[in-house]
Parts: C-alpha cells; sequence; structure tokens
C-alpha cells in the first residue's frame, strides 16, 4: 500500500513532502519531538517473508502546536464553560456522556436487537491529525461501510461510517469503572441522523490485529497532517478485531461529547473492553503529548459525567 504524508505547512515551511511505499505495512517510522520542528526517521524492516519496505530518511518542518480551538478541556474554555460558550446544544437535558450500569438500566433482550456490522471496503484510510484529536476515515464511499441498528424511536435503520476518534481517558464509565481510551465511531443515516458505537480499549497481553503494533509511527504528530493509505493493508482494516466478540451495549439518547454537543444521536456503548498490546496501547495514549495546549492538566480530553436528567439507559445482553 502507499503511504502519503501531507501537511498543511506553507512551500516555504515544508521541506520535504515524504511518500513511502510499505510492502505489508512493514515500514516503521519514529518522531522526535521538538517546539517547532518534527524529524521522521525512517527505516528498513525486513518481514517473515523475507520482502524489505523501500524507505527514506527526511525532514518535515510543521507548524507550532495547534493553540486556535474555541474549547479545551481546562481552564476559561474547558468543559465547565461550555454551557456558555455553546448555549444551543451544551446546556441541554439530552448531554453526553452518562454513567453506565446495568443494576440501574432498563433491560433488554440483545437478540432483539442486534447490531449488524457491514463494513465492506475501507480504503482509502486516511489517519489525519486535526489539532485536537486524531480522526480516522474510511473509504470514498460510506455506503459500503454501514451499520444497521435500532434507533431511539425503535425504527431499524442503516447508517454509514462517517469515522473515528479517541478519548483519553474513557468519557463514559461502566458499572463504577473507567478506561484509559475510549473510541467514538461516528455514523450518519441518510435524514442526517447520528449514531455512535463507543468502545472501550484496555492493555492486554497480545497485539491487536487492527492496528500495526508499531503504532507510533502511523499516527501524524503535526497539525493536518495526514497519512492514507490507498489500497489493501494488513492494518486498519480488521474490524473484527476494533470490536469485542461480545455485542452487550447501552444504549441511551444522548450527544455529542464536544461543541457544539448537538443532541438527538442514538448512542451504543459495548459492556466490554478490546484489548491492545502494551506498545500500541502507549503509543496510542503518546498522542496526547501533542495536544496539551487542548488537553486538561492531567494530558486528558474528556468530558466530564453529564447528569441523566430523567433519562433511563437501556443494557442489551
Amino acid at each position: 500500500p502507499t503511504l502519503t504524508i501531507q501537511t498543511s505547512a506553507p512551500p516555504a515551511t515544508m521541506k520535504l513532502l515524504l511518500t513511502t511505499a510499505l510492502l505489508s505495512g512493514l515500514a516503521a517510522a519514529h518522531w522526535d519531538s521538538h517546539p517547532h520542528q518534527k524529524k521522521l526517521h525512517a527505516h528498513k524492516k525486513s518481514s517473515s517473508k523475507g520482502k524489505t519496505a523501500t524507505t527514506y530518511d527526511g525532514e518535515l518542518t510543521m507548524p507550532d502546536p495547534w493553540t486556535g480551538s474555541a474549547y479545551s478541556y481546562d481552564g476559561d474554555t474547558g468543559p465547565s464553560e461550555w454551557p456558555t460558550l455553546f448555549p444551543d446544544a451544551c446546556a441541554g437535558a439530552s448531554q453526553s456522556p452518562i454513567y453506565l450500569d446495568p443494576s440501574t438500566a432498563s433491560s433488554g433482550n440483545l437478540n432483539s436487537r442486534p447490531i449488524a456490522f457491514n463494513y465492506t471496503n475501507p480504503y482509502p484510510v486516511s489517519i489525519t491529525n486535526k489539532g485536537n484529536h486524531i480522526d480516522l476515515t474510511f473509504g470514498n464511499d460510506s455506503s459500503l461501510n454501514t451499520i444497521e441498528i435500532t434507533t431511539q424511536s425503535g425504527v431499524r435503520k442503516t447508517f454509514k461510517l462517517l469515522g473515528c476518534h479517541f478519548h483519553s481517558h474513557s468519557e463514559h464509565a461502566i458499572a463504577g469503572m473507567s478506561a484509559v481510551i475510549e473510541a467514538h465511531w461516528v455514523h450518519q443515516a441518510d435524514d442526517g441522523e447520528l449514531a455512535v458505537l463507543g468502545t472501550m480499549y484496555e492493555k492486554g497481553d497480545e497485539p491487536n490485529a487492527f492496528f500495526p503494533d508499531e503504532l507510533e509511527g502511523f499516527l501524524p504528530i503535526g497539525y493536518k497532517q495526514k497519512f492514507t493509505f490507498n489500497s489493501p493493508s494488513p492494518y486498519f482494516s480488521d474490524f473484527t478485531a476494533i470490536f469485542p466478540s461480545s455485542q452487550s451495549h447501552y444504549t441511551y439518547p444522548g450527544s455529542l461529547t464536544t461543541p457544539p454537543c448537538t443532541e438527538g444521536l442514538s448512542w451504543n456503548v459495548f459492556a466490554e473492553s478490546v484489548k491492545l498490546s502494551s506498545q500500541q496501547y502507549y503509543h496510542l495514549l503518546k498522542i496526547n503529548e501533542h495536544f496539551l495546549n487542548y488537553a486538561n492538566r492531567a494530558g486528558a480530553t474528556n468530558r466530564p459525567l453529564q447528569q441523566l436528567n430523567g433519562r433511563t439507559p437501556t443494557y442489551w445482553n
């Protein structure tokens, strides 16, 4: 597959546009941080089949860390101020995230409400640094990557995959526990309704097949920098590995967890977590180091739990 690195830096700043061929996703790239400059060191790495990736050594001069958000997770633009800064929705009565617990949720039969996955062609896969989070998008035709769920109104509906992003620590809490990483898989129906799958990630013993084990080299750390996989790769395509084997999940009506905090979402939060290797786990967390002007003082990018305001989640098991 071809990995293309893009940047928003102007021509005078951009010293090198680096395009490298990855054979079976084998190239490992490591970033060294500097306040104003990021250097990419690429190395040759052979596979068990004897194939060697063609790699390059180069240097990218990137813009300074992103600081232009209208909101953050701390201080005058932190979550406690969002209802004032964004009163149209962030002050609403159906906000997310919330606390989830089987002892207080209503119960439902999972067999009557399965989540049907139909992810058929994720390519091209793009991984973009949005300045406040890493965003994954899949394919040029979203109709090829869909889920079918039952909405809060009881209607069975198809939603197209828009993308995925990560929060640390987790935003939802389940049965008194929080995970270190939570992913939000955002989907949209043809009528504009949004549905989100929430998945918790924890440290395990084995690499997760969805991610490369050398995950750090695949995460763009420069603002608006993008990595794109244009053709099939061993990575970012095994969706059976990135979601729990059990579909037990919580549903409730909620909102986006970041401004504008739009309400009317169908939330589907898996009860079980997914395991990552120690290396994948720490590499995914490490990207938060580059969002310190956006995260709170603890380096976290999670909105605090919101009031239920009469809502009762349902636990489907």
